[in-house]
């Protein structure tokens, strides 16, 4: 299976909220947390030194590492969090699964700003050549019950303090990264595996970018 990196969409979500003032900071400690027991209040005050008053989300695969520095890219995570100001990133989080977060100072890069009306119409553009396809092929050999394993993860992906456009965006983007993620591994035949495959393929690019979009902040 995939990595689907639910809980570095989730911290970004309530990082940017702080950062911006959206949420108080009791509040957004409080889930960032229950995430992962790190030393939030030590990371946060490291990114704000290093330059940052946003957060980008990144969410890497092997050999498609979406512009992260080498060194930060090679560490195999589930997510990166970039520090991030209007057109810089000073700083990077590492997230893996059952392990502190930490924060990676000196690897500062140049990216070119976030276009929300671009990811949403690339991923309406996926949406219309795979998604459907997908979703058919699925149902005919998924079992109930990991169908609604997915409808409860997604209910989790919901709960990031996200502003109304990127909220939207989100809805419309986690279902597909949860489809995409969540390999079958029973059941399937090889011709079935294949044309899954194959739509994959064409789906993961931009629905991994409509997500990293939704839950940055910059």
């Amino acid at each position: 299976m995939l990595s689907c990196p639910r809980d570095g969409a989730l911290a970004a979500g309530w990082l940017g909220a702080l950062l911006s003032g959206a949420e108080p900071a009791d509040t957004a400690l409080s889930h960032l947390a229950d995430l992962n027991p790190s030393d939030w209040l030590g990371m946060i005050a490291a990114g704000r030194s290093a330059g940052a008053d946003r957060v980008r989300l990144f969410l890497p695969r092997p050999g498609d590492p979406r512009g992260l520095p080498t060194e930060i890219a090679s560490m195999g995570a589930d997510a990166v969090i970039g520090w991030a100001d209007e057109g810089s990133i000073y700083a990077w989080t590492v997230v893996r699964q059952d392990a502190p977060w930490v924060v990676a100072v000196g690897h500062s890069t140049v990216m070119p700003p976030i276009d929300l009306a671009e990811a949403d119409r690339q991923l309406r553009g996926s949406i219309l050549r795979g998604a459907q396809a997908l979703d058919e092929l699925d149902q005919q050999v998924d079992a109930q019950d990991r169908r609604r394993s997915i409808e409860m993860e997604l209910r989790v992906w919901t709960q990031a303090p996200l502003p109304p456009a990127r909220a939207a965006l989100a809805a419309r983007a986690v279902p597909l990264l949860l489809a995409v993620t969540n390999v079958p591994e029973a059941g399937w035949t090889a011709q079935q595996q294949r044309a899954r495959r194959d739509i994959v393929r064409e789906l993961d690019p931009a629905v991994r970018a409509a997500v990293e979009v939704a839950y940055s902040s910059t």
